[in-house]
């Protein structure tokens, strides 16, 4: 009996100790309950974490002891990139981007994803400036310019914003933050946690 209430605390010390670092997310980024159950389902711990900007909710994972076994189930400590782990599926306007398309990546606990083919897809019309390092995203009076490597978004003759992350480019392909299309260009933008990226015009 003595045996078995001394395992029982180890475990249970083990989950909480991992609970910290595992969060959960509400799409409005407020911090919603993760639960840490035990190998039966049960719930033994629930507590809330604070959100981590635009990352979205990771996949659920196994717990072990020291001998391997599953003592429950949590959410794993450290954000997957789409390379890595979680692989995006990025939606624009109802349709998803074709087999192949550049996907999203996670960085400094951003999400950023490829400007051009999102932009295209809802109609914006994407120029790379050569000279400047730059690139224009238009779409009748609407301008928005940005700038590789540095995190400041201008949107007409509005003073630039900083979205804390700058522009990146990646194999001929420029990313930005997604809260660029979000903040900047005024669309809307939701993610699942599955990983599947909505962005669409907002309607009204």
């Amino acid at each position: 009996m003595k045996k078995s209430f001394i395992a029982a605390t180890v475990i249970l010390s083990l989950s909480m100790s991992a609970t910290g670092a595992f969060a959960e997310y509400r799409l409005d980024g407020t911090p919603s309950p993760n639960q840490v159950k035990d190998a039966d389902g049960n719930i033994i711990i629930q507590t809330l974490s604070a959100p981590i900007g635009d990352v979205p909710p990771l996949p659920i994972q196994d717990v072990h002891d020291a001998n391997g076994n599953v003592i429950g189930q949590t959410r794993d400590a450290k954000p997957q990139d789409s390379f890595g782990g979680l692989h995006y599926v990025i939606v624009v306007g109802g349709k998803a981007l074709e087999a192949g398309s550049r996907s999203a990546y996670l960085k400094n606990e951003r999400l950023l994803v490829p400007l051009r083919e999102i932009s295209e897809a809802l109609g914006y019309k994407v120029t790379w400036n050569a000279d400047t390092y730059s690139v224009d995203v238009t779409k009748g009076a609407v301008w928005s310019g940005v700038f590789i490597g540095k995190d400041n978004y201008s949107f007409g003759k509005m003073a630039p914003v900083q979205l804390g992350a700058a522009p990146e480019l990646k194999d001929e392909v420029t990313y930005v933050p997604l809260t660029f299309f979000s903040d900047i260009l005024k669309l809307k933008t939701q993610i699942d946690e599955t990983g599947v990226v909505n962005i669409s015009e907002v309607q009204g």
